[in-house]
């Protein structure tokens, strides 16, 4: 109430100037009901404030887990192509009893495997908060994708490959002297070329190997691509909310 509203109310109603009275109240009553509107206003203003730095630095997190996927990705993707290049000279090599060349090297290449490392942390972060902290729905449904779809489905691939590899070692390994992935050179120098080159199973092995990694580079492709649209996405919404640039880092333009 307005200070002195009292004792004006008393005079008025002394007075009995009823119109009057009922005039001071109505305006006393849009006074209260404009401050309540203000202190509402400015509580949601401040709410608003709130969950956008909490979307904020949610999405800071999964954005930057994003990009060091990204890299993770194509610089695997690089190292498949060369185990793809070893395993289709060594296939070569034991089909058509080429000559040796590099087939040293390429034995030892065709039968490594690679590391992804990827994150979920941030995504169950985010999961904890709720997914509904993300006010894009689009930029939501992507990161769901990825993270509940695409990844796990890769990480079995891939566990998948790197079994196979492991299956690849334990036929041919009598073939060569003595090696190890922890080994200086890396080297499979085969010792028994004319067992090598007879064992059918080992090079149907070898084919399911390569099968496999066409696979996984297939995999790579399509993942990447997602994982950098939804990089783009999260840029593209922040710079579309701020005159400012809402992220100060970028990621690898190597698609």
């Amino acid at each position: 109430m307005l200070k002195g509203g009292g004792r004006w109310r008393k005079k008025l109603m002394n007075e009995e100037k009823f119109g009057k009275y009922l005039l001071y109240a109505c305006g006393e009553i849009i006074l209260i009901v404009i401050g309540i509107g203000i202190a509402y206003q400015l509580s949601e203003a401040q709410h608003r404030s709130e969950e956008k730095r909490l979307e904020k630095r949610l999405i800071q997190e999964i954005r930057g887990s994003l990009e060091l996927e990204l890299n993770d990705f194509i610089a695997n993707r690089d190292l498949h192509h060369s185990f793809l290049e070893s395993q289709d000279m060594c296939i070569g090599f034991l089909e058509h009893d080429s000559t040796l060349l590099n087939t040293v090297s390429n034995f030892s290449i065709a039968h490594q495997s690679s590391t992804f490392i990827t994150s979920s942390a941030p995504f169950e972060s985010l999961k904890a908060f709720g997914l509904d902290r993300i006010l894009s729905e689009k930029i939501r449904r992507y990161i769901i994708y990825l993270y509940d779809i695409a990844y796990p489905d890769f990480a079995r691939r891939h566990a998948r490959y790197h079994a196979l590899v492991r299956e690849a070692l334990d036929l041919g390994l009598i073939y060569f002297d003595d090696w190890s992935p922890q080994s200086d050179t890396h080297l499979m120098r085969p010792r028994d070329l004319v067992g090598l080159t007879n064992d059918r199973k080992y090079l149907m092995k070898l084919k399911q190997l390569r099968s496999m990694n066409e696979l996984l580079l297939l995999s790579i492709e399509d993942i990447k691509v997602v994982v950098a649209t939804t990089i783009d996405l999260i840029d593209e919404y922040y710079a579309a909310s701020t005159s400012r640039g809402f992220w100060t880092w970028s990621f690898s333009e190597e698609l």
